[in-house]
């Protein structure tokens, strides 16, 4: 029999492994983004787009079939029509799309899984968790120290761009690691109260880093507010 829904309310379910392992690595993610904030950001030309920045739009994977997938290529689609838009896919599992991809918007992965790479340092960190992305983030479980690295080093590339990260986890990334003239926004497509509690503390800390955050709802708007101050 299935089990039921867990309202708003009821206290979450904690399972033995995520009691054990959950505050090791929550102290580890803290400190390994805490020292890639240290890294150095990347120079980037951009003779070949003046004037409006860059807008781009951090997906966990571009080619799957979600709502956050299917609302983020309606965007893209939309601004592309007056601005310079990129979609930026963090992890790919399959060749072919579930949805089209708007015309004339180039989408960017930065861990390919379906390139079949043998490279001995892709395959080893491939093979690591990831520390960068919150334990707590339902992207978590997918994330590798490879994904990490590619995630990390475009952050960092960012100066005078736009850039959206559509999951907590990722946005915590844009917040301690994008440049100072990065406009960087959090688009949240769930509620406050549907995050795991060491991952809301996490976004209490971090969100107010950033230039804005989208949210779904006027009353998500407000609880937000509240969390946020």
């Amino acid at each position: 029999m299935p089990t039921p829904p867990t309202s708003p309310s009821a206290p979450r379910r904690v399972s033995l492994r995520r009691r054990a392992l959950g505050v090791p690595a929550i102290a580890a993610h803290r400190l390994a983004l805490a020292l890639a904030a240290r890294i150095p950001h990347r120079r980037e030309a951009r003779a070949d787009r003046p004037g409006a920045p860059r807008i781009r739009l951090v997906l966990n994977n571009a080619y799957a079939m979600g709502g956050t997938v299917r609302a983020t290529l309606t965007l893209a689609g939309e601004l592309a029509e007056r601005h310079d838009v990129e979609i930026v896919c963090v992890r790919r599992h399959r060749r072919d799309p579930a949805f089209p991809f708007p015309p004339g918007v180039p989408v960017t992965v930065l861990d390919d899984r379906t390139d079949g790479s043998r490279s001995l340092v892709r395959r080893l960190l491939r093979a690591l968790p990831s520390l960068l992305v919150h334990p707590e983030d339902y992207a978590y479980g997918g994330s590798t120290l490879w994904s990490d690295l590619q995630l990390a080093r475009m952050l960092r590339a960012t100066a005078g761009d736009l850039v959206v990260a559509t999951r907590p986890g990722y946005a915590l990334m844009l917040a301690a690691l994008a440049p100072r003239t990065a406009i960087t926004v959090a688009q949240e497509h769930m509620h406050l109260e549907a995050h795991r509690p060491a991952l809301s503390a996490a976004m209490r800390r971090r969100y107010p880093a950033l230039a804005a955050l989208t949210v779904l709802t006027d009353g998500d708007a407000a609880s937000y507010a509240a969390a946020l101050g």
